[in-house]
């Protein structure tokens, strides 16, 4: 999850270290009004967006599922 002083380690560093290391799916949650997910897939070295939204945000990878921001905040 972002928080203020988190945000450039969260969308920058952690970027090129998760990479490095090889992991294949980064999900950013934004608390900030409004709640946003942002998710990635590793593909040749480099995230790509998969899905981003509020609200309820529909996945396929790394399985089909739903995340709905507005249940998980109640």
């Amino acid at each position: 999850m972002l928080s203020p002083g988190t945000v450039r380690t969260d969308r920058v560093s952690k970027f090129v270290e998760y990479a490095a290391g090889g992991v294949s799916t980064y999900w950013i949650v934004d608390l900030r009004p409004p709640v946003s997910l942002s998710a990635y897939i590793l593909v040749d070295g480099r995230y790509e967006v998969t899905a981003e939204g509020t609200g309820a945000v529909a996945l396929l990878t790394p399985a089909t599922l739903t995340v709905d921001l507005d249940a998980l905040l109640r």
